[in-house]
């Protein structure tokens, strides 16, 4: 059985009805600022993906860039989640402006053109009671558009499905530690909830990386997590961006018991300068 977590105390619901929304800061430059070119562009990449659904999904690994060069891959993602329906959703990203903290927006809700999705203030105050270094901050989250980018693919597939929170969290530092906090953390508080993570990662094209992403899917599918753990310290920027979160993810994979590995979509695209990556966790 899962927890649901629409309830929410009175309080928090006025607590909640009070905080700002986040609007969007990327739309016209890395996605259609138009809400109807939005919604066609996005139905048309979904709909004419090849990505076969893959069932009880309970993490998703997505690219994050400009939907000129990454909406296919993207698409093939959210695709593969069929008809899954869930009740929260968490993005995590790497934050564009380090920080030194984990970071959960303190908005009510993040805005696109086609509308908004609602946080989970229940969620977020569990996960800011379970680590001293998980704070209530939009720190970075102007700056970082790896979130924002994957919030149209949302509402046009979950959201299609069913009524869900969202929580977005930036990986403010990809330290150790930082991996290590988070990931129990989220394995603890996701563990009764019918929920859906997503970690979103680019990677640098190169001759070397093409062979360093295959090395890394392997430790993905392995589940390795002290491996992904030093390959995020030692690769630093130059095989890619977001590498803890893929760290993370494995880990709390491992924890909801989804240990099955799939291999959505790959592709090396050289006029971008990045390798795009679709995979997943399952039960």
């Amino acid at each position: 059985m899962f927890e649901r977590i629409t309830a929410m105390p009175t309080s928090l619901l006025n607590a909640q009805a009070a905080k700002q929304n986040r609007t969007p800061q990327f739309s016209g430059s890395l996605y259609p600022a138009d809400a109807a070119l939005l919604q066609s562009q996005v139905a048309a990449a979904l709909d004419g993906s090849p990505a076969a659904p893959v069932s009880n999904l309970r993490t998703l690994i997505v690219p994050h860039d400009n939907y000129a060069t990454a909406l296919p891959a993207m698409a093939a993602g959210y695709k593969a989640l069929g008809e899954s329906i869930y009740d929260l959703v968490i993005v995590l990203a790497a934050s564009a402006a380090p920080n030194g903290r984990i970071c959960i927006s303190a908005n009510g809700a993040f805005e696109t053109p086609l509308g908004k999705l609602d946080l989970s203030d229940f969620v977020r105050n569990e996960l800011a009671d379970e680590e001293d270094d998980i704070f209530v901050t939009d720190a970075g989250s102007l700056e970082t558009s790896a979130i924002e980018v994957q919030l149209p693919l949302l509402q046009e597939s979950v959201a299609k499905r069913g009524a869900f929170k969202f929580l977005p969290i930036l990986l403010g530092e990809q330290s150790i530690d930082f991996c290590n906090e988070l990931g129990s953390a989220l394995g603890e508080v996701l563990q009764q909830k019918r929920a859906l993570l997503i970690a979103t990662t680019n990677f640098n094209f190169s001759s070397a990386n093409e062979t360093a992403v295959s090395e890394l899917l392997t430790d993905l599918q392995e589940q390795n997590y002290s491996d992904l753990l030093r390959k995020t310290m030692m690769g630093g920027t130059n095989l890619g961006d977001g590498l803890g979160t893929l760290a993370v993810a494995s880990r709390v994979s491992r924890t909801l018991g989804a240990n099955k590995f799939s291999l959505i979509h790959r592709e090396s695209h050289q006029s971008a300068g990045k390798i795009y990556v679709a995979a997943g966790f399952s039960r």
